[in-house]
């Protein structure tokens, strides 16, 4: 990475934790969901419409995402994914450290959630994070009626 790139994302972080939450995260919603556009979600549309329902549709997640694995927490309702690693090219590739990016993944996987589940109110909870200092990345769907 070159030179502008090591002083402009501190920077690009900076800001952002300057923001309040729900600016931070309008800002990284934005982010979550272009970053999740492209590939994210026409590959969990497929799975989705394999599956035919919830349970079915994160145990694929789990089994043929690579570098995610899923828990059903409660059948039909809530859901943990789990990332042993933080995969975010601004953290591989451009070495962001800041967990304040952490939002930009709860973003993209409730817009993505919405996008799959819109009669079912879904909500992301970020539970662990390797940004934080976990072992692993962890966030919780749930899906309401």
């Amino acid at each position: 990475m070159d030179g502008f790139w090591q002083s402009w994302f501190p920077a690009l972080v900076r800001g952002l934790n300057g923001l309040d939450e729900p600016a931070r995260s309008a800002v990284l919603g934005e982010c979550g969901r272009a970053c999740a556009r492209p590939v994210i979600l026409p590959t969990y549309r497929a799975l989705l419409e394999e599956a035919g329902g919830a349970d079915a549709f994160f145990t694929l997640v789990g089994r043929r995402i690579n570098g995610v694995a899923s828990q059903c927490v409660t059948a039909d309702a809530v859901y943990d994914l789990l990332y042993p690693r933080c995969g975010c090219p601004l953290y591989e590739e451009g070495g962001v450290e800041d967990p304040a990016l952490c939002e930009c993944s709860r973003q993209s996987l409730l817009w993505l959630m919405r996008e799959l589940f819109p009669d079912r109110d879904p909500a992301v909870e970020l539970l662990e994070s390797v940004l934080c200092g976990n072992p692993r990345c962890r966030l919780r769907v749930t899906l309401r009626r």
